[in-house]
């Protein structure tokens, strides 16, 4: 069981523990900014995943426009299922401001490919 303390070690290293044992992590025994470390290292370890299997990679995520829908698909599904805020999914995905994701999820986000 993880408790107070985080480990060190590349991201990609964190991303594969809060993959394998995030689930089993009592929050309760975690302080926030650990909690939000766990939470964020889970949600990339997701991004990774979805960008390999649409064979893009994390340059183009900063040089697309900010709102095609391929980044609308990759926003929505880490919205949905990992559960990602907004404020991290505009700032890791450079898509601007949270509410203008939550407007172009709101209006677009159904009909983009899923």
């Amino acid at each position: 069981m993880i408790r107070s303390a985080w480990a060190v070690g590349s991201q990609a290293w964190k991303s594969g523990l809060a993959k394998t044992y995030g689930a089993k992590t009592s929050y309760a025994a975690l302080t926030f900014s650990r909690r939000i470390e766990l939470q964020e290292s889970s949600w990339e370890a997701r991004l990774v995943e979805l960008l390999a299997q649409d064979g893009r990679t994390k340059e183009e995520l900063l040089k697309a426009a900010k709102f095609p829908d391929w980044k609308l698909r990759l926003a929505k599904i880490l919205r949905d299922e990992p559960r990602a805020k907004s404020s991290w999914l505009t700032k890791r995905l450079s898509m601007g401001t949270p509410s203008s994701l939550r407007v172009y999820l709101s209006k677009r986000g159904n009909r983009v490919n899923e």
